[in-house]
């Protein structure tokens, strides 16, 4: 759950600020993830922050939404289908952040925490 709500964070930090009466929560949760603190031990900080997101107007907090890979196509007769697949996760792993590029949007974002481009996986 951790990881989870972490790259969730990354993903959504600007949108966070801007419904944030206080970025304090937000600004504690990427100093500990940053400094390489454990993201189960930044569990505290994390509900902290969700409770924050939630008073300013946000039902849902940072609980991320569902986070399914993409489903893969198969063919009549020739069995599941396998297609080169390329991701981008968190950088240095402190996160489960994932990010597929498609036809519209080739710029690979950047880490929050880091300032990293998000690293690149092939499957």
């Amino acid at each position: 759950m951790e990881k989870d709500a972490i790259a969730y964070i990354c993903e959504h930090s600007d949108d966070l600020r801007v419904i944030l009466a206080d970025p304090t929560p937000l600004d504690t949760v990427l100093d500990a993830v940053r400094d390489g603190d454990d993201p189960a031990g930044a569990r505290p900080l994390l509900d902290a922050l969700h409770a924050a997101v939630q008073r300013a107007g946000d039902a849902f907090g940072i609980i991320p939404h569902d986070h399914r890979g993409p489903e893969m196509a198969t063919g009549a007769g020739l069995g599941s289908a396998r297609r080169l697949e390329i991701f981008f996760y968190c950088p240095r792993g402190r996160c489960s952040r994932i990010w597929e590029p498609d036809r519209e949007n080739l710029t690979v974002p950047s880490c929050v925490v880091f300032g990293e481009e998000l690293a690149e996986r092939r499957s």
